[in-house]
């Protein structure tokens, strides 16, 4: 009975685990987990590294991420047309106070080729090596009544087989942009899990991940050189699942001549949480944050389902003529 228990506990786990799969608020931050197509828009300098933190469903059991990633330029301004840039990410994620640990390695390369002088393809494949680790040590489970009367299995229980699944994960991400000096646009869509890798509690365990598909699209609106609008929305699924997010922000210039810039926005994850973000520009450092309120419909199981996210973003290098 103690097994049983702690196996159904895993599978929960997991499950949780498999449905969230990093749904980051500032997912612009986030490229390598949103669209792998996506590493290097934007970069005006060679490089740039990116960390955020999340704590998700904070007051209760709550999900805290991590991540730092890095975007390079591989030989940059050395073809006209052609662009290759390198993105590597570390993410941990821990939840269930600690039961559950997930660590992700990825590495990815994009190819940006632009086709006309306001249009470019983008095109990227990333791997990602993934070690999700389940502890028990830090577990407590409720008393259980059997042949000889209430037991409690958090004290002695026996250990269960296959705690410790590692897998290699691949994610293919396309897009186009069209750029000019009013209107700025871009569509582009994304598959995790394109090679379906196997996870699950026991070692004998046969589930296979589903692909998470993306399809998003963005549109910039610049009707003066002080500000500008952006409106974004992507839809984002997996097996039966399906989340909706829209939103948009307002950029200002502070300081043009140092690169100060203030942008407000608000997006809305439909029927689940909604998130004001406030940013903060300062030449070559840009700092996010961002609080997710959640839904009527989330509210109704629990009163404490808000998440808070902050991002830090670092360009460095040489910048583009």
């Amino acid at each position: 009975m103690k097994k049983i228990t702690i196996i159904l506990v895993l599978s929960l786990i997991v499950k949780s685990s498999i449905a969230q799969d990093q749904p980051f608020s500032q997912y612009s931050a986030s490229l390598l987990t949103f669209n792998p197509a996506l590493i290097g828009s934007n970069l005006e300098t060679d490089n740039r590294v990116s960390l955020i933190s999340k704590n998700q469903w904070w007051g209760t059991q709550s999900y805290v991420t991590n991540t730092i990633g890095l975007e390079r330029k591989i030989f940059p301004n050395k073809f006209n047309n052609n662009q290759l840039t390198l993105g590597l990410m570390m993410l941990n994620e821990r939840s269930n106070g600690g039961v559950l640990s997930n660590s992700y390695f990825n590495a990815a390369i994009a190819d940006k080729v632009r086709i006309s002088e306001q249009g470019a393809i983008k095109g990227a494949l990333s791997f990602s090596y993934v070690n999700k680790l389940i502890d028990l040590s830090g577990a407590t489970f409720g008393s259980q009544f059997g042949s000889f009367g209430f037991t409690n299995p958090s004290n002695n229980f026996d250990p269960v087989g296959g705690s410790n699944m590692k897998y290699i994960d691949i994610n293919l991400g396309l897009a186009y942009e069209h750029t000019s000096e009013q209107f700025d646009y871009e569509i582009g869509a994304a598959v995790f899990h394109a090679n379906r890798p196997k996870e699950g509690v026991l070692s004998s365990s046969n589930f296979h991940l589903e692909p998470r598909a993306v399809v998003h699209g963005s549109l910039v609106w610049k009707p003066t050189s002080e500000g500008e609008f952006l409106l974004t929305g992507n839809v984002q699924s997996i097996a039966s699942k399906k989340s909706t997010t829209i939103g948009g922000a307002y950029s200002y210039k502070l300081n043009d001549e140092a690169g100060h810039k203030l942008t407000v926005g608000i997006w809305d994850r439909l029927d689940e949480y909604v998130s004001p973000y406030a940013a903060l520009q300062m030449h070559d450092f840009k700092i996010g944050l961002s609080y997710d309120v959640a839904s009527s419909k989330l509210k109704s199981t629990s009163k404490s389902l808000s998440s808070i996210e902050a991002s830090l973003i670092w360009s460095f290098g040489r910048h583009k003529n």
